[in-house]
């Protein structure tokens, strides 16, 4: 990592049992809180990104994973004739105009 003035302190709360296990991860790749955070602080300044999902991207994957199993769904009941046609579907709306 670059040689930076580190020149802040920053303090926060969190979960001790997420820190202890992180810590354990750290320590596997040679590094201990500070220097994890620091590097994780200049990817997201070099990306500007965060270099993770965050929950908002996991559940739009999940939602975009159901919806092409819904549509896998629909397009194999089309295949077995359980589809309506278009006509079908046409009567159908305009019966519920009525």
């Amino acid at each position: 990592m670059l040689n930076v003035e580190k020149n802040i302190q920053v303090n926060f709360k969190t979960n001790d049992k997420w820190l202890t296990s992180a810590k354990e991860v750290f320590a596997r790749k040679g590094l201990d809180v500070t220097a994890a955070l620091n590097q994780f602080i200049h990817e997201v300044v070099i990306t500007q990104d965060i270099p993770f999902q965050t929950i908002e991207d996991k559940e739009r994957e999940c939602l975009i994973a159901e919806l092409g199993n819904q549509i896998d769904e629909n397009l194999a009941d089309i295949r077995n004739g359980k589809g309506m046609t278009i006509e079908e579907v046409e009567e159908q709306l305009i019966e519920q105009k009525i």
